[in-house]
């Protein structure tokens, strides 16, 4: 930013308490933008961590369908095969 060599010949001229406001305020002004980007991603993040987790509780959902049909179908053949008569070929 500021050459200590510029802030020597401000201080002869009485303004090195001004330039030092002013370099303190630039200071500021670049941490809040720092901080007003990284809050910015973190929206970005926070949304996909959202999607990510709605994707996975779906696709959890779905094995939770494929077992419960699963076991309807083996429980329905046992079904069938009780109801049965003995001897028959079908």
């Amino acid at each position: 930013m500021f050459s200590l060599c510029w802030l020597s010949r401000a201080r002869g001229t009485g303004r090195a308490g001004e330039l030092l406001q002013q370099l303190a305020d630039a200071d500021d002004l670049v941490e809040s933008v720092e901080l007003h980007q990284l809050a910015y991603k973190l929206v970005g993040v926070d949304r996909i961590e959202r999607t990510l987790i709605l994707e996975l509780c779906r696709q959890q959902l779905h094995k939770q369908i494929a077992r419960a049909v699963q076991r309807i179908r083996a429980g329905a053949g046992r079904r069938r095969d009780r109801l049965r008569p003995r001897g028959s070929s079908d």
